[in-house]
């Protein structure tokens, strides 16, 4: 077992996590802190993670890969401390164990802010059957089992894990990128709401929303399903009229936002504050890039002036004028415009929004 200080092959503890204080390790010497609520579990650059074996995750550490970091000289504080996790963007709903002789434990994840059902109430319920759901169909998921269910405040939702046999972390990687897809894709089409006749926000997001995107002229658009990250749901980019690329990035929601639901309107504030803020890096170019316009893309409307109590809630007025609200409505208006006759058509554009997702 690797104590405190000790040094695997490419992975050294220099402490470990309590419930005070979250593990520190260095990895090719960056050194990575691990999550507050999971202090046990360090976010790791996936190219890097993809390079370790699965005997070199140190006893009672677990690994989560993301796809981008942020640069730590471009963040306005902290630039002399590791890297945390609320530096990194396209967090995996997994994280990855060493239990020796070739074995690697997945614990798998879907987590979603209470927000996401309008209130506290009834999520309870809605996980157990999601629960249900997942478990029904092991034969497609062979050796799954119930983990735990989580409830953070704010935050919940339902884990489960599986034993692997994996010498590499990058194989580990494979297989549950490939389990937790499918157990996101049993979860919501269980939870989802009859009235949304079949579809979920993440079947919106695939089938309508980034297709109008790309009809729109928008380019390398990434859709972040199964994140950790509930903003920015999906980023892109356009070429400006002055040939330069401008990044955007947008939250997508099913239904109505009320100007009640304070909660959900303070994660959407919250969620904007950190896109704008926070410089990202683009694994594919090596390049840094900031988000100029953030986009708030809902199938209902917004109601209880919504939009206004958001507006209110923004500090300063470069990110409110740089905020783009969509409703069902609007939406609608845009897919026509930007589907001529032949391009509507096309497999997997529906060419118009399903009256059932307009509330």
């Amino acid at each position: 077992m690797i104590k405190p200080g000790e040094s695997g092959s490419k992975v050294e503890i220099i402490s470990r996590g309590t419930l005070d204080q979250p593990a520190l390790v260095r990895i090719a010497q960056q050194d990575y802190v691990a999550f507050e609520h999971d202090p046990n579990t360090i976010l790791v650059l996936e190219e890097v993670a993809r390079e370790l074996l699965t005997k070199d995750i140190p006893p009672g550490i677990a690994l989560t890969p993301c796809k981008r970091a942020q640069f730590l000289e471009d963040l306005e504080i902290g630039l002399d401390i590791p890297i945390t996790p609320s530096r990194f963007e396209g967090i995996a709903p997994f994280r990855i164990y060493h239990l020796g002789n070739g074995r690697a434990e997945i614990v798998i994840g879907w987590h979603c802010t209470k927000g996401f059902w309008k209130n506290d109430s009834g999520y309870h319920w809605k996980l157990q059957r999601a629960r249900v759901a997942v478990l029904g169909r092991r034969r497609s998921l062979p050796g799954l089992r119930f983990h735990r269910f989580v409830d953070q405040g704010y935050l919940a939702g339902v884990e489960f894990a599986v034993t692997i046999r994996a010498l590499s972390v990058e194989s580990a990687i494979n297989s549950a990128s490939e389990m937790s897809e499918l157990i996101h894709l049993i979860i919501e089409d269980s939870i989802r709401d009859p009235s949304q006749d079949g579809r979920s926000e993440a079947a919106f997001v695939r089938d309508t929303f980034i297709p109008l995107l790309k009809s729109l002229g928008f380019r390398n658009v990434v859709f972040h399903h199964g994140s950790r990250e509930f903003g920015k749901d999906v980023l892109f980019s356009r070429q400006t009229e002055f040939g330069m690329t401008e990044y955007w990035a947008a939250q997508v929601k099913l239904g109505n936002v009320s100007g009640r639901a304070n909660s959900y309107l303070d994660l959407i504030v919250n969620q904007a504050h950190e896109a704008f803020k926070i410089p990202l890096l683009d694994i594919q170019t090596k390049s840094k890039f900031r988000i100029s316009k953030f986009v708030v893309a809902i199938t209902g409307r917004f109601t209880e002036n919504a939009v206004e109590k958001i507006c209110e809630k923004i500090e300063t007025h470069s990110q409110r004028n740089n905020i783009i609200f969509l409703d069902g409505e609007k939406l609608q208006e845009l897919i026509k415009s930007s589907s001529p006759k032949g391009r509507a058509g096309r497999p997997g554009f529906s060419g118009r929004i399903r009256r059932n997702d307009l509330q």
